[in-house]
């Protein structure tokens, strides 16, 4: 565990979709007149299981009003096995920033139709509060659900904003965010916020990386600028020696001026060689070129290899949306280092296994009923790609039922708890991308610990102990 973690430590589910599910009889899981608090006081706890290694964490809803029925049931759970919560949409721009579209609040004094919305966020901030659980801030710069007020949108439509515009409008969006939840503390003194999310989801996906990289080769690798408002706006007006990716050094170094948290980037396929490294190399250069920024930051020096202060990217978010067609844990464990190596600290920060690919490849659909895992027959196993592998992943290894499926995701669950362990040093927490499969975003591909009738899949078996799931599943 980081000491930083420790520190903290010592210092002191996200809503379910309204989806259909198809109706499949199971026995309650609980005894006749047994509480839901009580019914999960009686399975082993995720937070105390790894209490010595990580925090493990999952996204937040609105479990957190006093409820009955399944916000109660969530509520509970979320008491028993977290104590980190991410906010899974609550924070992101459009969701404290709205109105205003097309509107620069830096140019207009902040006045004109321009809000500040936290009431959601705050909501979240009172349960985390009452209930001594931390919160990881999710996130303050990316080029989605962003109002087009920050940097001028995304769109081929929309006229682009100039560099120095966007620059402003995303130091003034940073500042009135952190600031807002850092001008309260918890009860020890610290932040409310812990930490950030800064910068998300900036690389493109499919790297070809380079052996022996010369410097600066990720920034051969940005989303294109009709992904990314922040790359159209910060190619209109550059001057010599300026690139479109110094969005990134700026979020950071406004962070950095605004909060004391520790500051994260975050990226998904993260598990892939070229990708990892080019986030590597990334968060290497950026702090090298912060270590010697003397106009920002007070502790600079002029070697950055004399450097002794404090890093501007402190951490890397592996987001592990993974999928058991491809996401092995020997590739898991390689990158994990890969990213130590580059001098900052983990997170593995949306954690999901999906049974199928690709991403819309669930055999009924995205949108089709919700399936427990366990209750698939061999038909509805066969995934919706056409991609061959894919498709028939499941039939190709002999298996024909969904609870096979679900040991064999299991073991792969139990693979990277093992992998954790290894690195758990280095890791800062594990969190979880919903607390049922049904919650998830992806549903339909079946990807967490707990099936819908909150029943525990043999994934979270694996998880509390992985080493004697592995060990079991060779006798």
């Amino acid at each position: 565990m980081t000491k930083h973690v420790s520190s903290i430590l010592a210092a002191f589910a996200a809503t379910a979709l309204l989806v259909h599910c198809i109706p499949v009889a199971h026995a309650e899981i609980r005894e006749p007149g047994q509480t839901w608090a009580n019914y999960w006081a009686s399975t082993p706890s995720l937070k105390e299981t790894w209490k010595e290694h990580f925090l493990v964490g999952n996204t937040y809803g609105n479990y957190g009003r006093a409820g009955s029925g399944d916000d109660n049931v969530r509520r509970e759970m979320v008491l028993h096995h977290y104590n980190v919560l991410t906010p899974e949409n609550n924070m992101k721009p459009n969701s404290l920033s709205a109105g205003g579209a097309g509107t620069d609040p830096v140019a207009n004094g902040g006045n004109g139709t321009h809000r500040w919305t936290f009431g959601a966020a705050e909501e979240m901030m009172t349960f985390a509060e009452e209930n001594d659980l931390l919160i990881f801030g999710h996130v303050l710069v990316w080029h989605n659900q962003t109002p087009a007020w920050i940097n001028g949108g995304g769109g081929q439509g929309e006229s682009p904003y100039t560099r120095a515009r966007a620059r402003a409008n995303m130091e003034y969006y940073i500042k009135t965010a952190v600031e807002h939840f850092d001008k309260r503390k918890r009860k020890d003194g610290t932040n409310r916020v812990f930490a950030w999310d800064v910068v998300n989801e900036a690389l493109s996906d499919g790297v070809n990386w380079q052996a022996n990289a010369q410097s600066g080769q990720w920034k051969r690798h940005m989303r294109q600028p009709t992904q990314s408002g922040w790359i159209r706006a910060y190619s209109n007006g550059m001057a010599e020696g300026e690139h479109p990716s110094d969005f990134i050094y700026d979020a950071f170094r406004f962070a950095r001026k605004y909060t004391d948290a520790v500051l994260y980037y975050n990226d998904f396929n993260l598990y892939f060689d070229g990708k990892a490294s080019a986030a590597a190399q990334m968060v290497q250069e950026l702090n090298a070129q912060w270590a010697t920024d003397k106009e920002n930051n007070p502790e600079a020096v002029e070697n950055a290899d004399d450097y002794k202060g404090r890093k501007l990217i402190e951490g890397v978010g592996m987001q592990s949306h993974n999928y058991m067609w491809d996401t092995t844990a020997s590739a898991v464990d390689r990158n994990i280092k890969r990213l130590v190596d580059a001098g900052v600290k983990i997170s593995i920060s949306e954690l999901d296994l999906f049974a199928f690919a690709p991403a819309d490849g669930a055999p009924q659909g995205s949108r089709g009923a919700y399936i427990d895992l366990r209750d698939r027959t061999a038909e509805q196993l066969v995934a919706n790609s056409n991609n061959e592998r894919q498709r028939y992943y499941w039939r190709d290894r002999g298996v024909t039922t969904g609870a096979e499926v679900e040991k064999e995701q299991a073991i792969r669950y139990a693979e990277y708890f093992e992998v954790y362990k290894k690195h758990s040093d280095h890791i800062e927490r594990v969190t979880f991308w919903g607390l049922r499969d049904n919650d998830n975003w992806r549903r339909n591909l079946n990807p967490l610990l707990w099936n819908s009738d909150y029943s525990p899949k043999e994934a979270f078996k694996a998880v509390v102990d992985p080493g004697g799931y592995l060990e079991k599943r060779k006798e």
